[in-house]
């Protein structure tokens, strides 16, 4: 079982980007400020769509994930949670929720190979009660991301550049179902180097 996740963002918005206005239109060539608005919305919608498709944070900010329940695996010797966010820099905390609000539960431990990070229980949480009653009895506040602008890697900056020339040089077509949203650049990036694979069961 893999329990669902979803997640908002806490303290604040990232401080600054992969790639900036001024960087994106010397990639693109453009010399005009006509477009600059344009531009904006599609470096932020490739960044949107780097993340959400290699799982990952690109600049580092703190999130709260919250969890439907915990997950087994013959390859793991306790339950866990699988934080599908990379890399993840830290845990801040760990909460239940019981009795209609969150509690703090401190008896865990992470479990990180490179890849999606674990929350391991080993002795559980039905010790504390969850409400069975609520879709997402447990919430984790961690850090995820490579750090500021500077640390983002090389080629993933390459790849949203990328991206967003694609974006820019074939604005307004339609996509067909099934049809290519992002060029092969792009994609060799995302889909090899920073493809996350399930490494620990």
């Amino acid at each position: 079982m893999i329990s669902d996740l979803y997640l908002i963002a806490t303290g604040g918005e990232p401080v600054g980007e992969p790639i900036n206005l001024t960087e994106t239109k010397e990639w693109l060539r453009v010399r005009t400020t006509a477009d600059d608005p344009l531009i904006t919305a599609l470096i932020s919608s490739a960044i949107l769509f780097g993340e959400k498709f290699t799982n990952r944070v690109f600049i580092e900010r703190t999130l709260e994930g919250f969890f439907s329940g915990i997950e087994t695996s013959n390859c793991e010797t306790t339950p866990f949670v699988t934080v599908r966010r990379a890399p993840l820099l830290a845990v801040t905390s760990v909460e239940v929720l019981s009795g209609g609000s969150y509690t703090a539960f401190t008896d865990y431990k992470v479990k990180d190979t490179g890849g999606f990070a674990r929350i391991l229980f080993e002795n559980g949480i039905y010790d504390a009660s969850p409400d069975s009653d609520e879709p997402y009895p447990l919430k984790i506040t961690f850090t995820a991301g490579y750090g500021a602008k500077y640390d983002v890697p090389a080629d993933i900056k390459t790849a949203l550049l990328a991206h967003v020339a694609f974006l820019y040089e074939n604005r307004g077509d339609v996509v067909s179902v099934g049809g290519v949203s992002m060029p092969m650049e792009t994609q060799s990036i995302y889909s090899g180097k920073y493809a996350i694979l399930n490494t620990f069961g």
